[in-house]
């Protein structure tokens, strides 16, 4: 069955959180460049917490079920549920990927199995 993503979106954009803060140098005084990072964890079968590190090369996350792109957000931290995307009962791979402005994937990327019904 298709995935709807216009579902996803809203559930996606309706948490609002404050953002991750990242130390900014060292104790020598110079600046430290912290790779991208992204964290995601399973709540129950249909709901996830998600937190990315933020950074010059970190402006948006893109979230998947099944290989599928579902959503994206700007919010580098917050939770969001599968309902409503009509998935069939069984195992499913739901990710999380930090994107740089032009959609580019970064690297860092996390991802969860689940299994509905």
């Amino acid at each position: 069955m298709p995935i709807k993503a216009s579902t996803f979106l809203v559930a996606l954009s309706s948490s609002a959180l404050a953002l991750l803060a990242l130390p900014a140098a060292a104790s020598t005084g110079t600046a430290v460049s912290t790779p991208p990072a992204v964290t995601l964890s399973a709540g129950g079968s249909d709901s996830f917490s998600y937190r990315a590190s933020p950074g010059p090369e970190v402006d948006h996350l893109h979230v998947y079920v099944d290989g599928e792109q579902v959503g994206q957000t700007r919010q580098l931290q917050g939770h969001f549920t599968l309902q409503g995307l009509d998935l069939p009962a069984g195992q499913h791979t739901v990710c999380v990927d930090a994107a740089n402005r032009a959609h580019i994937q970064t690297g860092a990327k996390a991802c969860v199995n689940v299994h509905i019904g």
